[in-house]
């Protein structure tokens, strides 16, 4: 489950629609779409994998990501209750939260924000931005049954962001 729609905006300026519409895409669409698979999985008698996509920015804020922050800290406490809830019915759910990442955004965001893109680079204990092949290859771990004792946890894929 990968929604993300990004709203930048200083704290005071996020209006109760923008919190609306930011919310329906990030968390109310991951939950209702985890709320109608669950029930398809069980009714079936499936063992399912759910892996959702957070961020780090839900994790520690980012300044004027208030609205984006406060959805994926949601999604995070929504990966967790749904693990024990459905724990017994061999249904998983792990979370993935992504740090600085080269995809469709990075080549606009190297060459146009120079100044913030060498912060990141500093920033980033591992000096670098991480491949979305170094994301996928953790979803394909965690849907398998290699990952069958994993339920309920994050895990950060930001090059030592979190950490720092």
């Amino acid at each position: 489950n990968n929604a993300g729609m990004r709203q930048r905006k200083k704290f005071e300026k996020i209006s109760s629609q923008d919190l609306e519409n930011i919310f329906k895409v990030n968390f109310f669409s991951i939950f209702k779409i985890m709320q109608e698979f669950a029930k398809y999985s069980k009714r079936n008698k499936i063992k399912s994998s759910i892996v959702n996509i957070g961020s780090i920015v839900g994790e520690n804020g980012f300044k004027e990501l208030s609205g984006y922050a406060s959805t994926k800290g949601a999604l995070k406490s929504l990966t967790k209750s749904f693990a024990i809830e459905y724990a017994k019915e061999n249904i998983r759910v792990n979370m993935i939260n992504p740090g600085f990442i080269k995809t469709s955004y990075y080549d606009n965001f190297k060459s146009k924000k120079k100044k913030l893109y060498n912060w990141t680079l500093k920033r980033t204990p591992m000096g670098r931005w991480g491949n979305s092949s170094e994301v996928v290859s953790l979803i394909e771990f965690l849907i398998s049954d290699e990952s069958s004792y994993i339920t309920g946890t994050t895990i950060n894929v930001d090059g030592g962001w979190l950490s720092s």
